[in-house]
């Protein structure tokens, strides 16, 4: 089944039936679109999707690292948002760093 939705695929593509769309549908890249296949019953159905998004797939990590990238993303925007609740403390904090960082350059 598999090498007859290949077949089917190349076939559209090759005549204008399929076109990839230019980008990745999960990153928006531009680089070297693949067809990827979720059911090879449905060959002209495929996901447009860059290389790496692609191998990402396969691997099983690509979601995975959506995860990851969401979740340091928000943790991004709680440091701004407390930064911004609590500019006083943001001053101690660097002072603080500061000394820690004169305190082992005089050690050396």
């Amino acid at each position: 089944m598999m090498k007859n939705a290949y077949a089917t695929y190349h076939a559209a593509l090759k005549r204008g039936l399929l076109k990839p769309p230019g980008i990745c549908e999960h990153c928006g890249n531009s680089a070297k679109i693949h067809g990827h296949h979720s059911d090879y019953a449905e060959p002209l159905k495929v996901n447009w999707l860059c290389a790496s998004c692609h191998m990402q797939l396969h691997a099983g990590t690509l979601y995975e690292n959506d995860v990851k990238r969401e979740r340091q993303a928000e943790n991004q925007r709680r440091y701004e948002e407390w930064k911004t609740t609590h500019p006083e403390q943001i001053g101690s904090f660097e002072r603080e760093l500061d000394r820690v960082f004169e305190d082992l350059f005089r050690s050396k």
